[in-house]
């Protein structure tokens, strides 16, 4: 039989490559741990310039994700850090998580579409089960890395139509 952490489980399971072996447990009311250990099987890349390295040892990371059905959920990712020849030790090239947040990059994404929904900011806190001091910390840091990637869009196009006026 088929539960809804089985169909979380499955909708992630992509997201936490390069960990296989997957498993959730319900901590509290509310609260859902995903624990996914590395598979030693699978190659790893360098998290800089995504070229292959071998392996060095693991690390063991907290961060918080999207919501489902109403419950916290959490994933703990045992990441395996590389020797990169051109970077040296690095953590493995994921998708789940930034290297210096604790909170995934589905998250802080949907928390930024949220803010700008016209609820007020207590409100949409309680309601993500977070503080409303984070909560403006993720928009500001989200807006602030959306501004310099267009900033910088905006740079490239206007090197190119220099480049094409000459």
């Amino acid at each position: 039989m088929h539960t809804p952490s089985d169909a979380y489980l499955k909708l992630l399971r992509p997201l936490l490559c390069p960990c296989r072996n997957h498993s959730l447990e319900f901590l509290a009311v509310g609260h859902w741990l995903i624990t996914a250990l590395d598979d030693s099987n699978l190659p790893v890349h360098c998290n800089v310039c995504k070229c292959p390295g071998t392996r060095f040892d693991h690390v063991w990371r907290k961060v918080r994700h999207l919501n489902f059905r109403s419950k916290q959920v959490f994933i703990l990712l045992q990441l395996p850090r590389i020797q990169c020849e051109e970077h040296g030790v690095r953590n493995a090239d994921q998708r789940i998580f930034d290297n210096h947040s604790k909170y995934s990059p589905a998250f802080q994404e949907f928390v930024f579409q949220e803010f700008f929904s016209d609820q007020p900011a207590g409100s949409l806190a309680r309601r993500m089960m977070i503080p409303t001091t984070t909560m403006m910390r993720i928009v500001q840091s989200l807006t602030s890395r959306k501004l310099a990637a267009h900033s910088q869009r905006v740079e490239g196009i206007r090197s190119n139509e220099d480049g094409l006026d000459r």
